[in-house]
């Protein structure tokens, strides 16, 4: 299998956070294998944990992974720990979160990582429209590592999400396979990769975005020589027409903003060039700072080493 193309959650990519000791944040939790049980009151965790998260700014929930017990190392992982209970699978999973939390969160999606007879579960969560309650009819948030009831006010303001456009950005990162050429006077060349980091603006709240402005910056060293942190500054959802094509030279009309209606997503034209190395890519981080129409700015980031890439047909 090629370097750069490989499954989004493995065994090896749990590991390695082990490894490189990624501690828990606002955006990420481990938890032991007996966080999955059949009791209630582990099942009412569930719920707590992941209302909480779809409450907060969304995030990734780890079953499989212990976390070390000593107060100065608190919140690092430790080691894997399997999920060895056959009949914990991920539709008694679904079953669980569905059934306990209300309303229903949308868009979650869970990814078993398997080993022989070891299974651990990644539950992603994205950040709701709206306000979740868990099974102790309570609503929860993430805070200093962990889910905390949340305020009156609090919850209303999760509630009024659904007024206003939400737009997150949507990476991926294309591996260009060229094609060998050969001709009676050219010797044939080996085929290379050309990478590029692709982008799209995707309006994931109920009102339809009017102006959207991205500031941006990939951190590290991940950049081809050919492109500059600059190229990646500033992104809109900004489109030009072709007014006529003279000698075959097109000629635009002036700017102006694409509405992203909700449920849809704004494509961002230009490609930006990596090293072809990815090695190169650890540590390298893509923050980014997100303004909608007269909504609060949105702050996020991104690591490239966890960019989905995918394999496309290079040109001859």
């Amino acid at each position: 299998m090629n370097e750069f193309v490989e499954s989004k959650w493995s065994l090896g990519r749990l590991t390695s956070m082990i490894e490189n000791e990624v501690e828990e944040n606002l955006h990420l939790d481990y938890k032991s294998a007996s966080s999955l049980s059949r009791a209630d009151k582990k099942r009412d965790e569930i719920s707590k944990d992941v209302s909480s998260f779809a409450n907060s700014d969304g995030g990734v929930l780890i079953y499989g992974i212990s976390e070390f017990q000593q107060r100065d190392r608190a919140h690092l992982p430790e080691c894997l720990d399997p999920i060895l209970d056959p009949t914990i699978t991920k539709e008694w999973l679904e079953q669980i979160i569905t059934a306990r939390i209300q309303p229903r969160v949308e868009g979650i999606v869970i990814y078993p990582v398997r080993n022989m007879e070891s299974t651990y579960f990644v539950v992603e969560i994205p950040r709701s429209v709206t306000a979740h309650q868990a099974s102790d009819k309570r609503y929860y948030k993430r805070f200093n590592f962990k889910s905390e009831p949340m305020e009156d006010y609090e919850v209303r303001d999760v509630m009024s999400r659904g007024k206003s456009a939400m737009v997150r950005p949507e990476f991926w990162i294309e591996l260009e396979q060229s094609k060998a050429r050969q001709n009676s006077i050219i010797m044939q060349r080996k085929p290379t990769s050309v990478i590029h980091l692709r982008m799209a603006l995707r309006n994931v709240g109920l009102v339809r975005a009017m102006h959207v402005h991205v500031r941006m910056q990939l951190s590290g060293n991940a950049m081809h020589k050919s492109s500059t942190a600059a190229d990646i500054k500033n992104v809109r959802n900004l489109r030009r027409d072709v007014l006529e094509v003279r000698m075959g030279i097109p000629f635009y009309g002036s700017s102006w903003y694409e509405p992203i209606m909700p449920g849809d997503k704004h494509l961002v034209v230009e490609k930006y060039r990596l090293v072809n190395s990815r090695s190169r890519w650890d540590g390298a981080n893509i923050e980014y700072q997100i303004f909608v129409d007269d909504t609060r700015p949105y702050n996020g980031s991104t690591m490239l080493s966890e960019i989905n890439v995918i394999q496309i047909e290079g040109s001859c």
